[in-house]
C-alpha cells in the first residue's frame, strides 16, 4: 500500500513527464518550420526518454502480476507470452508513428 509521501513522488514523476512531453512536442513543431528531421530525430528522443522512465513503474506491474498468477496457481508462461506480445505491439505502434510523422503512410510517400 502507498504512503501519502510515495503518492506525492508518484504524482509528481507523472506531473513531470507530462511537462516534458508538452515541452517536447512545442519544442519539435518549433524545428519543424526550418529542418523537419530535427523535430522527428526530438520526437523519437522524447519517446525513448519518456518509455525509459517509466521501465519502473512496468516491472512494478510485472512483478504484481507473477505475484497474483502463483496465488491464483496460473502458469507463468502464460504472462510471460503476454508481455512478449504486449512489447512487440508497443515497438511497432511506436515505428508506425515515427513513420506517419515522417510522411510515410500506406507504402508511398505523401507531401
Amino acid at each position: 500500500m502507498y504512503s501519502v509521501q510515495a503518492w506525492e513522488v508518484e504524482r509528481m514523476s507523472m506531473l513531470q513527464i507530462g511537462i516534458l512531453g508538452v515541452a517536447g512536442v512545442l519544442l519539435a513543431l518549433q524545428f519543424k518550420s526550418g529542418k523537419s528531421e530535427y523535430g522527428i530525430y526530438i520526437s523519437i528522443a522524447l519517446g525513448m526518454l519518456i518509455f525509459a522512465s517509466l521501465l519502473g513503474k512496468i516491472s512494478l506491474l510485472k512483478d504484481v502480476l507473477n505475484e497474483v498468477s502463483n496465488v491464483v496457481g496460473l502458469n507463468s508462461d502464460y504472462f510471460k507470452t503476454l508481455w512478449k506480445i504486449l512489447g512487440v505491439t508497443y515497438a511497432a505502434e511506436f515505428s508506425s508513428a515515427i513513420c506517419k510523422r515522417c510522411g510515410v503512410s500506406d507504402n508511398r510517400i505523401t507531401d
